[in-house]
This record gives C-alpha cells, sequence and structure tokens, in this order.
C-alpha cells in the first residue's frame, strides 16, 4: 500500500483503481467460520460492482495538513495541492480511509466501518545520480569485519546537496542491487557525513551497486557503477632478465655472517630473493596492492622440506635436496578458503655447485716417528694435506684463523655442512689411539712393547663428507714407528 507521495504532482495514488476501496470476504457459512476467503474484489466474484458498491474516500481525523493535498471522494485520486507551493507541501502526512456502502436487491443499504489506510507522506523523488567515482576494485576478504570502500568526495557532496541535508546522521539506505546482500551502499562506520560501498566476508560481486537514500522527505537513487569485489584474474610470473642459467635454472646466494672481522666466517645461509628473479615481481606487488587491498599472500611449497619463507625469501633448509626445487604461488585468501592466482616452478642449480670446496692431499704418505711415545699431530706432520673452502681458506686440518671464526676444524666445516671422518685401519691399529678431537695419533698409553719383530705402524683414513653432491675420495697416511725404537 502506498505510503509516499511524490510532490512532483506527476502520479496521484489512486485508491480505487488499485482496489483499496473494497475487498470482500465470502464464507461457506453464514457466521463467517466456513473457509474464509478474504480480500476479493468484486471482479473477482464476478459481481458487477457498478450500482451495487459505492465507496466514499475521505481524509481521517487528522485532517489535511497545510492543505497540502487534495481527494477525489468519489474517484478515490490522492494528489498532491498544486495550489501551495512545493516547500510547504513537502513533509506533510495525511491517512484516507474508505466507507463502502452496499446496495442490495431488495433496495435496503448497508454501509461498512471505514476503513484506514497507510499513511501517505509527500516527498521528493529526486533525479536519479550515478557516481562518478572510479571503478571500485577489491579482494575477496577473509575478514569478519566487512569492508569499505569510500565514494569520492565530488559524489558526496552532490548527494548532501540534492538531499539538502549536512550529512546522513538521519538518513535511510536501502540497497536495491544486489538484492541478496554481500555487498551494500552504506554510512562510513564514525563518519557520519561519508559513503562507502560495504563489502561482506568473502563476499564475490562484480556489477553497479544501486540504493535509494532517503532524507529530509527527499530520495535519491544512487548508482555506483562498476563495483568489482573478485578473486584478482591469474596472471603469469616473468623471468628476470640476466638471473636464469641457460638450463633454466637459478642460482642461489650464499649469504654469510661474519664474527670479529671482515672476513672471519661464522656461518652461512643459502638465500634467495623472489623479486630478484621474478621480472614482475614489483608490478605485481604494486598491482595486488592497490587493487585488491592487500588480500594476498607469497607462499612457498615443495615435494619435501626444501625450505622455508619469510618476508618473500627463500632460505634454503639443512636438509634439502642438492637440487632445490619450489614453487612459488601467490594467493589470495578468504576464510578458510585459498585461491592461487599465479605460480611458478622454480628449479635451482645445484647445491653442490656452488658449495665447492679443494682437497689436497699433499706430498707425504707416510711418517715415521722419532719416539716411542712421540704424538702425531695430523696439521704439522702433514701440513700440507689441506680441506679448504670455496673462498681457497683452510678449513682442515686446523682453521685459518683470520678467516674462520670457529676455533676447531670440525666447527669450520659445519658450516658448509661438511666433516671429516677419521678411522684407524690396519692389522697393528690396536696398538694407537686416537685424540678425541680425531687430530692427533700414539701408541696407546700404558701399552708395553718390547722388541718388536718389525715396525709397528697403522693407516689413518680421512674421509671427507659432504651435505651435498660428491664427496673428495678417503686419503690414506700410513704412521710407522720403527722397531728399533722398541729394544
Amino acid at each position: 500500500m502506498p505510503t509516499v507521495l511524490n510532490n512532483d504532482g506527476a502520479t496521484p495514488i489512486d485508491y480505487k483503481a488499485e482496489g483499496y476501496g473494497y475487498k470482500i470476504t465470502v464464507s461457506d457459512e453464514t457466521d463467517g467460520s466456513g473457509n474464509p476467503q478474504s480480500d476479493l474484489t468484486p471482479e473477482d466474484l464476478q459481481i458487477p460492482a457498478s450500482g451495487i458498491f459505492e465507496v466514499a474516500f475521505a481524509f481521517n481525523a487528522s485532517g489535511n495538513p497545510s492543505n497540502a493535498f487534495s481527494l477525489s471522494a468519489t474517484d478515490g485520486k490522492l494528489s498532491v495541492n498544486k495550489a501551495i507551493d512545493d516547500a510547504t507541501r513537502l513533509g506533510n502526512s495525511c491517512t484516507i480511509t474508505s466507507t463502502v456502502t452496499v446496495n442490495a436487491l431488495d433496495a435496503s443499504t448497508k454501509s461498512y466501518d471505514p476503513t484506514s489506510f497507510s499513511e501517505v507522506t509527500i516527498k521528493s523523488e529526486l533525479a536519479d545520480y550515478t557516481a562518478s567515482n572510479t571503478s571500485i576494485i577489491g579482494a575477496w576478504s577473509g575478514n569478519s569485519t566487512p569492508k569499505e570502500y569510500l565514494l569520492a568526495d565530488e559524489d558526496i557532496t552532490a548527494i548532501l546537496t540534492a538531499l539538502g541535508v549536512a550529512d546522513f546522521s538521519t538518513a535511510s539506505i536501502t540497497t536495491s542491487t544486489p538484492a541478496a546482500g554481500g555487498v551494500t551502499l552504506a554510512v562510513q562506520t564514525a563518519h557520519n557525513d561519508k559513503l562507502v560501498v560495504k563489502v561482506s566476508e568473502s563476499t564475490i560481486y562484480e556489477d553497479d551497486v544501486v540504493a535509494s537514500i532517503s532524507a529530509n522527505n527527499k530520495t535519491i537513487k544512487v548508482t555506483v557503477p562498476g563495483v568489482k569485489i573478485a578473486i584478482p584474474e591469474k596472471f603469469d610470473l616473468s623471468e628476470a632478465g640476466g638471473m636464469w642459467n641457460p638450463d633454466g635454472t637459478v642460482n642461489l646466494v650464499v649469504e654469510p655472517t661474519y664474527n670479529g672481522g671482515a672476513e672471519k666466517l661464522q656461518s652461512i645461509k643459502l638465500t634467495r630473493e623472489f623479486s630478484q628473479i621474478i621480472g614482475n615481481y614489483a608490478t605485481v606487488s604494486v598491482a595486488l596492492g592497490e587493487n585488491y587491498d592487500d588480500e594476498f599472500t607469497y607462499e612457498v611449497t615443495g615435494s619435501d622440506a626444501q625450505g622455508e619463507v619469510a618476508a618473500n625469501k627463500l632460505t634454503v633448509a639443512t636438509n634439502a635436496t642438492d637440487n632445490v626445487t619450489v614453487t612459488m604461488s601467490v594467493t589470495c585468501t578468504a576464510g578458510a578458503t585459498s585461491y592461487v592466482v599465479a605460480s611458478k616452478t622454480i628449479n635451482f642449480a645445484p647445491i653442490s655447485s656452488l658449495l665447492t670446496s679443494t682437497l689436497v692431499e699433499g706430498t707425504d704418505a707416510e711418517h715415521t716417528a722419532a719416539t716411542k711415545g712421540e704424538v702425531v699431530t695430523f696439521s704439522t706432520t702433514f701440513a700440507d694435506f689441506t680441506w679448504s673452502d670455496r673462498r681457497g681458506k683452510v678449513m682442515w686440518p686446523a682453521p685459518d684463523a683470520t678467516y674462520f671464526y670457529p676455533a676447531t676444524a670440525a666447527d669450520a666445516l659445519a658450516i658448509y655442512g661438511y666433516s671429516m671422518e677419521v678411522k684407524l685401519s690396519g692389522d697393528m691399529k690396536d696398538y694407537f689411539e686416537l685424540a678425541d678431537d680425531k687430530t692427533t695419533v700414539k701408541i696407546k698409553s700404558g701399552l708395553t712393547i718390547q722388541a718388536p719383530a718389525s715396525d709397528i705402524s697403522v693407516n689413518v683414513v680421512f674421509t671427507p663428507n659432504v651435505m651435498w653432491g660428491e664427496a673428495p675420495a678417503p686419503v690414506t697416511k700410513r704412521i710407522i714407528f720403527p722397531k728399533e725404537l722398541f729394544n
């Protein structure tokens, strides 16, 4: 039932034509108790209304405020009184009643109590307004708090001016498109003078947003065109020039940590920043940040524990394979759902090709002890038997203190995932003992050897181990204690 009469006077409310003049309830029983059917018209019952039903329309007890309305008592047409100026008419309200008189076939008549219709208020239906701001683009969001996209200042000013109000504190807003909700036109949170397109959690929508704003007895239909709340379109991640090898691999970066000196190496990490190898990384980041309101995350996945990512930088795990392969994915997330909009598999060059080393066997294959109590120190006895790192700096048998922070060879080797296994072999190995740190060998303490028939000797086998790639071949050094030392 109409509640608004447009102040322009172009379209009156026609109560009679719309069937508001009389409604009939019929029943199977005279007392109305049997299957009543309500709101029927004479036409529904095939009863001619003319001559049988008469209806008279009138203002109720509140009357016609400011004489703003015109009413035809017999036709049932309510319109604005154009003899009154627009400003005086605007905002006035009235309630119309109808009294039905039935003329029976026996010439008797019966009038029914007046029926009151909904209150009608004169309001202005303003010209439709289309927001001029550029399209609103946003990403589907997993946030429980709705997102708000602000309309341009010039649009807000135009709407406020049309309604004749300073802000929207008294306004009512009804969004008609989309009808299902999820995206609405609303007053900005904590700012009564701003309008926003409000987007609920996990909403996907691509169309205009249309809403009616009523205030000060005026209504304006506002269209915000081109609203797009969507999953970003899939795109390709390009290869940065000069960063990819001819075989399609990418080199990892050795990231050193120094302690106590400019070249005093304490540790290394194998890393790679995606922004260095993805050509459109910056463009993609900016586009997603601007167009999709930062509703995206980078994540790296692999078939095993190849590494972890922080700040879009891969750090290789210590137990990664020699040939690290990861997939860089740009993922939009909403609630518990993720959607990959871009991905690229990155094959890194073998770690073993990056962490190279040099093992030099030295010139001496054996050493002859001068005394039976001699402690043979490998670092001095076989001084030219060395294992150097990728920089050419000696790690083993004793690290160069200028270039390594660790004091022991074992700790220096561990920086690169290396180790040196030292074992004794030979028939006489039980005569000998290695120091706990595997840096020296000697005849066992307390062992009595008297007039042996031959020299006492042992083979010391040095077996290099590496985390990635092929390790250098084992090296064997022979230690001899002449039999004369025991006579």
